[in-house]
């Protein structure tokens, strides 16, 4: 096991091409930390990074107490898994896992040892002479894992491994590699566009977009605090919903226009410099009730445009003159909705005020 700093890191491809900035990250030793974000934020070339298959533009890479940043990936101590599996075609699966520790001259009988140990633990053990062509999506990424897991690496790197397979192979295969970092006790770092993913699995969550890290916290923090706008809709699903709105005083009303909320009392003296101004608020969709849960609980009245039944639950998309809205509910009952309009209740416990020119959460007592 090993932990992993970066201190100060940039990688620019070229003048105008800035990927990451000014990046200080730990990883814990022995913890399985998740780095997401969209499409482009950088996360999959910081893991590139670690794996020394691209060089820094400035800053250091430490991977335990070594510096790395002139030592090539083979020597790194690190296994990386890929999204595309990397599997050799004409290999059985047992050459596949076998292939790197015959490179490294490892002795026939340890080759074997080895194999046989990952095949076990990842139940692949009937398959270990078939050949990639004759497996599933979700066999042959238990492979690629079982050629990672044969080298003992101080570190693993996942760069979107299940972004192939299909919805319900990716749930097993998430509670599958939780169950192995459980079980190796080792340094893993996973890359994913999928906060349901980064929720799930990991121990903590870096979210990342254009190059910085937003936040970086256990997977309740982020959501139950989140540092800013960004990580508030990124984090959560649906994503959470955003309204603009307009601090007045006296009672303390926040307006958009087509509707007020009262801001609870506790919450006035955080927002006492935003009066009079403009401010974002933010609720999510599972925070809007049907049924008041308080009395005296605000309420507003929105329009209905569509609902999707989940079967446990139903979403809905609403709008009140330019704001749209979603709301997650397990009372609204489809078979018995007639009107275009409906009456929710937001929990005001659980409202997050965000500052609309910087982004950043507004904290409350």
């Amino acid at each position: 096991m090993a932990q992993i700093e970066l201190k100060n890191i940039s990688k620019q491809y070229d003048t105008s091409v800035k990927v990451i900035e000014n990046l200080d990250l730990q990883v814990i030793n022995g913890e399985f930390l998740v780095l997401v974000g969209p499409s482009g934020c950088g996360k999959s070339t910081m893991l590139r990074l670690i794996a020394g298959l691209e060089t820094a533009t400035e800053g250091d890479i430490y991977i335990g107490d070594k510096l790395v940043n002139a030592i090539p990936p083979k020597d790194r101590d690190i296994s990386m898994v890929f999204q595309n599996y990397a599997l050799y075609p004409h290999m059985t699966v047992y050459d596949n896992m076998a292939f790197g520790l015959k490179l490294r001259k490892f002795k026939k009988s340890e080759i074997q040892q080895r194999v046989e140990d990952a095949a076990e633990i990842l139940e692949i053990t009937s398959l270990l002479k078939r050949k990639p062509k004759q497996l599933s999506g979700g066999q042959r990424q238990r492979v690629a894992l079982g050629r990672a897991i044969v080298r003992k690496p101080a570190v693993f790197l996942f760069d979107e491994p299940l972004s192939n397979l299909d919805a319900k192979l990716r749930v097993q295969m998430r509670a599958e590699i939780k169950k192995l970092h459980k079980r190796l006790k080792t340094t893993m770092v996973y890359v994913t566009h999928d906060q349901i993913e980064a929720m799930t699995m990991g121990d903590r969550i870096a979210v990342m977009n254009d190059g910085v890290i937003h936040q970086l916290g256990t997977p309740l923090r982020l959501y139950n605090e989140p540092a800013d706008r960004f990580v508030a809709g990124f984090i959560g699903s649906p994503a959470m919903n955003f309204i603009s709105m307009k601090i007045k005083a006296g009672a303390l009303i926040a307006d958009n226009g087509s509707f007020n909320i009262p801001i609870p009392q506790k919450h006035a003296a955080s927002l006492k410099p935003y009066i009079n101004k403009n401010i974002t608020v933010g609720i999510r969709p599972e925070d809007i009730a049907i049924t008041p849960k308080v009395d005296d609980a605000p309420m507003i009245e929105l329009r209905v445009n569509i609902f999707e039944p989940m079967g446990n639950e139903t979403l809905l998309y609403l709008s009140s003159g330019d704001t749209t809205f979603t709301c997650r509910s397990t009372e609204f009952r489809p078979e018995s909705f007639v009107s275009e309009t409906i009456k929710l209740y937001p929990d005001m416990t659980k409202i997050r005020y965000f500052d609309p020119d910087t982004g950043k959460a507004i904290k409350v007592s």
